[in-house]
């Protein structure tokens, strides 16, 4: 490639200055002296011979900036110094600085670009070096030494942590596909899950293939790559749908009429987890109280309850061993507790220095690639802390203009059934993480509290709004509280009436055209189908959160009286 403009480092003039040799003789025929040997020559020598850039992933920050140094020795003739640096082959990651020259010694600082502009990989160019006397462009005076070509490399990590299948839980009696994260993956040509082949396979690239599975049995099924001529520790778990019936699981006494910031549901182990922040409004620290209901196999039983300070959010590892707790401890600090899903006890915690002090860490959303991403109360400068689920590392994200907007909704990022993308952004403005790319971006669906997507991710619900993945409005739905099917076919509404305190639950066609409704033509609404399904008596009028089942067969329903399982 033809080479980009030369950067002058500095130009100097040397004194002229002669050493004049005294002569040897006096007179008579005696024979003259031999001369001096001649001064070594002016030679330019680089502080490095190679530069070399690393990252641990797509979305981590820039590595540092390297400084390369060029001293030139021996320099005694007269003239104008000049050096100058050339970038070869540009491709984009990295540039170099105005020089700065002291005596004979000049630098420049090579700069590369943050990583989430080259995804992962190894990316390499060069820059040439030259030194010369009385030519700023270095086509004459060369001195020696000059010039020379330094390789620069900058390797970009690959940011998958960890074997995962995505998602890990699946119902039994059904075929479905999966997405596959670890590495190592190009030219395989197999996948099986335990003795059972694939039905189909795709590889993505090395660090993701998308595989699917025919119905399968209640078990669990380790994943298989060529035999297991590729290594992946991920295991697929089949599950036979509960024989649930309508219930209200009530919470204790000391909770009712508390917020409940999110509901999570465990499908190996039928368990249901609630997360109060009590006494507090959201998006800041607080007294946390979580809730465990577990199935019995007939019954519910009285829930498991903790109490921690600053609990903000809470979800299961990617493989299901861990629940991992999102804390803040202070503005200054966030923390990653894992606890066990079954007894809530803590089995490890790490905390790193927040990146931004000031802003409360208050939102958690898992992407396929093992990461859990960590968004922040109010933040302009940063998109998320990643947290490697297997590794148990913070890595910063790149914070160069991939930011979410600084407002209080980044506490509710939400990812698709597949692990595929994360949206990160708030009700204004969304930002959305891609995990096969591992970058942010600044467009994507808004979220909030209670918002929800479908498997693929490619259809997004935020209170009554019906989105796609970059955040087009597609229409509406008559119920603020909603919750969508893997499939993206059908939307289910909590309608709460103060006035009879029959609240109902309508289903919703998203296969269909949205009607325009008269008295507001702007928000067309998407039909409901059949009849709305009554629900257990309530009365009180708040913020419902609604989450589904991974056979699309239950809707779970946190209220201010309990927790609300209804069978579709």
């Amino acid at each position: 490639m033809m080479p980009i403009k030369h950067k002058i480092l500095h130009g100097i003039c040397l004194c002229c200055v002669a050493a004049l040799l005294g002569s040897c003789g006096g007179g008579g025929g005696g024979s003259a002296a031999a001369p001096p040997p001649p001064p070594p020559p002016a030679t330019l020598a680089l502080s490095a011979s190679k530069i070399t850039f690393k990252a641990a992933g797509p979305f981590a920050v820039a590595p540092p900036i390297q400084t390369l140094t060029g001293m030139v020795t021996n320099l005694t003739a007269s003239g104008t110094l000049y050096i100058t640096v050339t970038v070869n082959n540009p491709n984009g990651f990295f540039t170099v600085s105005d020089v700065t020259l002291t005596g004979n010694s000049g630098q420049v600082n090579v700069i590369p670009v943050a990583a989430p502009i080259l995804k992962s990989g190894t990316f390499q160019g060069s820059i040439t070096v030259n030194a010369c006397l009385n030519d700023q462009t270095c086509q004459t005076g060369q001195l020696a030494g000059s010039p020379q070509t330094i390789p620069v490399e900058y390797d970009v990590g690959s940011g998958v942590d960890g074997d995962t299948v995505t998602p890990r839980i699946v119902a039994t009696s059904a075929a479905g596909t999966v997405v596959l994260r670890g590495t190592g993956f190009t030219g395989a040509t197999s996948v099986s899950f335990g003795t059972t082949a694939a039905t189909s396979m795709t590889v993505v690239n090395d660090t993701e293939i998308d595989a699917s599975y025919p119905a399968l049995p209640a078990g669990t099924y380790p994943v298989s790559i060529d035999g297991g001529s590729i290594s992946d520790t991920a295991s697929l778990v089949a599950v036979a749908p509960p024989a649930y019936t309508q219930a209200v699981l009530p919470y204790p006494s000391t909770l009712l009429g508390e917020y409940s910031s999110e509901i999570v549901y465990d499908a190996q182990r039928t368990a249901i987890f609630v997360l109060f922040l009590t006494g507090n409004q959201p998006f800041s620290p607080s007294n946390s109280t979580l809730l465990r209901y577990a199935f019995g196999g007939s019954a519910w039983g009285a829930p498991t309850q903790i109490s921690m300070t600053n609990l903000e959010a809470v979800r299961l590892s990617p493989d299901g061993a861990h629940l991992l707790a999102l804390v803040s401890p202070d503005v200054q600090h966030v923390t990653m507790l894992e606890l066990d899903p079954v007894t809530m006890a803590q089995t490890s915690s790490t905390t790193v220095t927040s990146p931004s002090a000031g802003n409360v860490a208050c939102g958690l959303a898992l992407a396929s690639d093992g990461n859990a991403l960590v968004t922040f109360q109010t933040d302009p400068g940063v998109v998320a802390l990643a947290f490697g689920a297997f590794s148990q590392i913070f890595t910063g994200m790149d914070n160069n203009g991939n930011n979410v907007s600084g407002d209080a909704q980044g506490c509710f990022p939400i990812a698709s059934g597949n692990g595929a993308i994360v949206q990160l952004g708030g009700l204004l403005n969304g930002h959305e993480f891609l995990a096969a790319t591992e970058m942010p971006t600044n467009s994507g669906a808004a979220t909030s509290a209670g918002a929800t997507s479908d498997f693929a991710g490619d259809i997004f619900l935020n209170g009554p709004q019906v989105l796609n993945q970059t955040g087009q409005i597609s229409g509406f739905l008559a119920t603020v509280s909603n919750v969508i099917n893997s499939a993206g076919t059908r939307a289910y509404g909590y309608n709460p009436d103060t006035v009879s305190c029959a609240p109902t639950l309508s289903v919703f066609d998203l296969t269909a055209t949205p009607v325009v409704i008269q008295y507001n033509p702007q928000s067309p609404q998407y039909p409901v189908l059949g009849s709305p399904v009554a629900l257990p008596s309530d009365c009180v009028n708040q913020t419902y959160l609604l989450t589904i089942s991974p056979d699309d067969a239950t809707v779970f329903i946190a209220r201010d009286d309990g927790v609300v399982v209804q069978p579709l």
